[in-house]
């Protein structure tokens, strides 16, 4: 079944910059690697990834195919067209309240799985309390 997961990245990247460049580059492949304690056990296609960096959620993707390396490493590879940021980016502080304190995002590993319904809530905030767009 389809879940929403969040990918904390600040632990890969050394600067915000270099985290915006490479979210770039994935929008252009369509391709995300996973390595270490960061593969995750399983990844239905048709799931959102929430990409968060720091205190921001900046972007997500739709899943079109989790591939399990060898040892701890995966692939995800995305939907064409499916990866957009959120402008601005979303607050992990605010997607928190949303998504209540069951799932603790803000953790630097915090891999995590938010309910469709909580997802939902957490879009229409953006675009109606942020006045929220997405590129």
């Amino acid at each position: 079944m389809p879940h929403i997961q969040v990918f904390p990245a600040q632990a890969g990247f050394p600067s915000r910059e270099a985290f915006a460049e490479s979210f770039a580059q994935l929008r252009a492949s369509g391709e995300y690697h996973l390595t270490g304690e960061n593969a995750v056990p399983e990844l239905p296609v048709g799931s959102v990834v929430l990409f968060r960096y720091a205190d921001e959620v900046v972007g997500e993707g739709v899943v079109r195919e989790y591939i399990r390396g060898v040892g701890d490493e995966a692939r995800v590879i995305f939907a064409p067209g499916s990866i957009r940021f959120f402008k601005p980016p979303l607050l992990v502080e605010i997607v928190q309240e949303v998504i209540g304190r069951e799932n603790d995002m803000r953790a630097e590993n915090g891999y995590c799985v938010i309910d469709q319904g909580l997802y939902l809530k957490l879009l229409a905030s953006h675009v109606r309390d942020r006045r929220g767009e997405f590129g």
